[in-house]
């Protein structure tokens, strides 16, 4: 089977596997994301001609890779968009953020993308190269002090930003400044190469 476009592609995977959430551009893409310790409900406006949302672990699951378990082995993150760019995101519920080995996860993720991607990407659109990943947080008990709308930073080696999300009962999050401070801070981590 042969595709003129990488959408032609993208919504062909979508209806074989429902693995891809497509979105187009313009549109918020809006995705729960549901975890035995949290449930939260992802945001996020569309700025390029179009976005994917996926999760490895669901791509994992269909695909059959990695069967001896239900999601799928080894260290990957929670989730990722394509967007203009490509944005991984680690989520943790815990009480301290920095006792998780996300920097891993992030990495398990770009091997992931790097596998992928080809596949996905017709020979006439420009390839992603570029990787931003993001690190949400949530307390697993209420902070004191703590404003109520997340707060964000890098980490010491900027190797990620963080989202501390500042309450334990957060249901909703919004990434569109998130993905903005992101960007303008300007720091990207990972390169992707395929």
């Amino acid at each position: 089977m042969d595709f003129d476009s990488k959408l032609e592609f993208t919504r062909y995977i979508n209806n074989q596997f429902d693995i891809y959430h497509f979105y187009d551009r313009y549109a918020k893409l809006t995705e729960l994301v549901k975890e035995p310790d949290y449930t939260l409900e992802i945001t996020k406006t569309v700025t390029g001609n179009y976005a994917l949302f996926f999760r490895l672990e669901d791509f994992k699951a269909q695909a059959k890779y990695l069967n001896n378990t239900k999601r799928g082995a080894g260290k990957d993150n929670d989730f990722t968009i394509i967007d203009d760019q490509i944005f991984q995101f680690e989520i943790k519920k815990a009480s301290n953020p920095g006792k998780h080995h996300v920097i891993q996860q992030f990495e398990g993720g770009r091997r992931w993308l790097a596998h992928l991607l080809p596949l996905a990407l017709h020979h006439n659109y420009p390839q992603y190269t570029d990787i931003y990943n993001i690190y949400i947080f949530i307390p697993a008990s209420p902070q004191r002090g703590l404003s109520r709308t997340p707060e964000y930073w890098h980490d010491e080696d900027k190797q990620y930003g963080i989202v501390y999300l500042n309450s334990p009962k957060a249901t909703t999050l919004s990434l569109d400044k998130i993905i903005h401070r992101t960007l303008q801070d300007h720091y990207i981590d990972m390169h992707l190469t395929y």
